[in-house]
């Protein structure tokens, strides 16, 4: 809103409420795109392409806090600004 010069207007709305008002207004495919499951289903390109997830989910959440929890991370992103790609081969000090 602000990028648009825009008030941000927020407010609280029943999810059965507007489930009710997205079916009037045929959006119900746009809502559940935003408020349903986040799950991704990846046995499509398991069979097509032989492919295999690196690490487990478990595994690439440890991996991104510890990059994240780097203090040469934060050091670099702070003096590069954005955009910056995150550095391989950190040792992060903070995250064990």
């Amino acid at each position: 809103a602000t990028a648009m010069k825009k008030k941000a207007v927020l407010f609280s709305l029943h999810s059965g409420i507007l489930r009710a008002l997205c079916r009037i207004v045929g959006k119900s495919d746009e809502l559940e795109k935003l408020t349903g499951s986040l799950l991704v289903d990846n046995s499509k390109i398991k069979s097509l392409l032989g492919w295999k997830a690196p690490w487990t989910l478990e595994q690439g959440i440890r991996k991104t806090v510890k990059e994240i929890a780097s203090p040469r991370l934060w050091q670099a992103m702070t003096e590069s600004g954005p955009g910056l790609d995150t550095p391989s081969g950190i040792s992060p000090s903070v995250v064990s």
